[in-house]
């Protein structure tokens, strides 16, 4: 019993220290926030979600990175993540902008039933699976989003530029 109480606890804390995805609702908010705040431009909408899975340690991860366009064509991608620890830290979610994404299209296409986490893949929207990314970013920049709510807003969320 105190084995199973314990390797329970272990697999806990590792869920904690890894973070989780943050949730469709708050990404809708946090978006909202960006495009108030100017951070991206207001005309910035989702052409795709590339998610990546991999076997870092005991389980397969997947990372989604979500691609918007503008309506001048520009690119950029955005990853969310929700802080477990949010209360030491001071903030809600960790949000990643990547900049000048672009597409390349020469990657190599894989089956389904070769896609597995020991090689790495990544999927996408139209379900389409790649060994490696199609979109690609030279830079990135990290935000905090903080959780908010008033009487008259409900739950929002206010965004600061992460400590380098």
């Amino acid at each position: 019993m105190k084995r199973k109480l314990w390797i329970f606890s272990l697999l806990i804390g590792i869920l904690c220290l890894c973070g989780c995805e943050s949730s469709e609702k708050d990404r809708d908010k946090i978006l909202a926030a960006l495009k108030k705040d100017k951070i991206i431009s207001s005309s910035m909408e989702q052409m795709d979600i590339e998610s990546y899975s991999f076997w870092p340690m005991e389980w397969c991860e997947t990372q989604n990175y979500y691609i918007y366009k503008d309506k001048d064509s520009k690119m950029i991608a955005i990853r969310y993540q929700k802080n477990n620890n949010s209360k030491e830290d001071g903030y809600n979610h960790l949000v990643t902008i990547y900049y000048d994404v672009t597409i390349n299209d020469d990657v190599n296409r894989i089956s389904s039933e070769d896609a597995t986490c020991e090689n790495g893949y990544y999927k996408y929207e139209n379900g389409e699976y790649t060994d490696e990314g199609k979109y690609q970013w030279k830079s990135s920049t990290d935000y905090h989003a903080i959780e908010k709510s008033s009487f008259f807003k409900g739950k929002y969320y206010s965004i600061e530029l992460a400590d380098s």
